[in-house]
């Protein structure tokens, strides 16, 4: 067979370190066309082999392209990735729990829920270097990632359940949209999970999509691509959420209510592993990049905030950051307003606690270490106020606080 001797534009897919089949690809193009260092005629028969492989083809335009999986798709979107605390950095309530059966929160804007099941999430922290248990994980990977752990069931129930769970803001922007999840993940064993995405209106299903996901002991980049179904009255409806469920053990009663079987029903203790989430708009997921601290700090306090050290787990005995009312040595009863440092997204629920000798829930420290009951009234998104009543020769309030607020 004679091949003309026009020489068709070599179009290469973008490299990523994340895409190695990629690299392998243009190294054979370059290798089997010589690189560009072979006459044109000769390259121009180069390229009719590579065609004649099937594993590459020649475009309208005159380009030649991979074929099938070594073919980039056409990225949609910006990339943005809409979830909070991504690169699970943030941790304001500590990295370690213990087990519970409801809500388990540690890692910002991520939390675990179990019923028939205890439950908790913990921080897990990248060794030196980019693997883990000598498997690959992404170049550029976050130092922490979050761990969810269940027990065995406490009962075998039809209505039990142990779930990751997160939540996004404002998802009227996504309604009608292709979108892609992606994150790195690996279990304890082999194992199926449940994804679902579902649109949430003061917790009212507004509609939901379900996939299922096969993990193994290893990390490897899982994604989830899904379109929840336009309808204009979803889109201007007000305070749309985006909740995102990775169901871990489910009973049966879980089953009917989803588009396929439920995770394999071991009953028994396990846990899975994620790092370098993201979700964004698009048919393709992107590469993973580093989280902005300041933004991501920011952004997750709008759910969540506290006076003490970004370091120290609330409850701990620490004067730092403590707020603080001494007037002399005024007893009586007090009132102290506290402004967030962030307006939250809800109207938020407040702890306080004593701080100065010990640290207890519901308390104010006084001038002599010893603590009275503290009372919390007209919570707003903005701020608090917190009462207490000195005993005559008692002076002082001084406490912590946090304030968690929920899409």
């Amino acid at each position: 067979m004679t091949y003309a001797p026009k020489i068709p534009t070599i179009q290469l897919p973008k490299e990523t370190p994340n895409n190695r089949s990629i690299l392998s690809a243009k190294f054979a193009i370059d290798m089997l066309t010589g690189g560009g260092n072979l006459k044109s005629l000769d390259r121009a028969v180069r390229v009719g082999e590579l065609i004649e492989t099937g594993l590459f083809t020649l475009s309208s335009g005159g380009l030649l392209v991979p074929k099938d999986e070594l073919l980039i798709p056409e990225v949609k979107g910006n990339g943005e990735n809409l979830l909070l605390n991504p690169d699970l950095s943030l941790w304001q309530r500590g990295t370690t729990a213990s087990f519970v059966e409801g809500v388990s929160r540690t890692a910002d804007a991520w939390y675990a829920n179990g019923v028939g099941h205890k439950v908790r999430v913990i921080q897990r922290v990248m060794p030196t270097g980019s693997f883990l248990s000598n498997t690959y994980v992404p170049q550029d990977n976050p130092p922490t990632f979050l761990r969810m752990e269940w027990q065995g069931a406490l009962a075998q129930s039809a209505g039990r359940f142990a779930i990751l769970q997160h939540r996004v803001e404002a998802a009227n922007r996504i309604v009608g949209k292709e979108m892609v999840l992606s994150m790195w993940m690996r279990s304890d064993v082999a194992r199926t999970i449940g994804v679902d995405a579902t649109l949430l209106s003061n917790n009212v299903s507004l509609g939901s999509v379900f996939t299922q996901k096969q993990l193994g002991t290893d990390f490897s980049r899982i994604s989830f691509k899904f379109k929840l179904p336009y309808a204009a009255t979803v889109a201007a409806t007000a305070n749309i959420v985006l909740e995102l469920t990775w169901w871990c053990e489910a009973g049966t009663t879980w089953w009917a209510t989803r588009s396929g079987p439920m995770p394999t029903n071991f009953a028994g203790a396990g846990w899975i592993e994620v790092m370098a989430a993201k979700l964004e708009e698009g048919d393709t997921p992107t590469p993973f990049s580093p989280v902005d601290p300041v933004v991501n700090l920011l952004r997750c306090m709008r759910l969540y905030e506290k006076s003490y050290n970004l370091a120290t787990v609330p409850g701990t005995v620490d004067t730092s950051g403590r707020i603080c009312f001494a007037d002399g040595s005024v007893s009586g009863g007090h009132y102290r307003g506290v402004q967030f440092k962030v307006r939250k997204v809800s109207v938020p629920s407040v702890v306080v606690y004593s701080a100065q000798a010990t640290s207890v829930a519901g308390k104010v420290s006084q001038n002599d270490g010893s603590t009275v009951d503290a009372g919390i009234q007209a919570v707003g998104t903005s701020g608090f106020e917190f009462y207490w009543t000195n005993p005559a020769g008692l002076f002082g309030g001084w406490i912590h606080y946090t304030a968690e607020a929920n899409l």
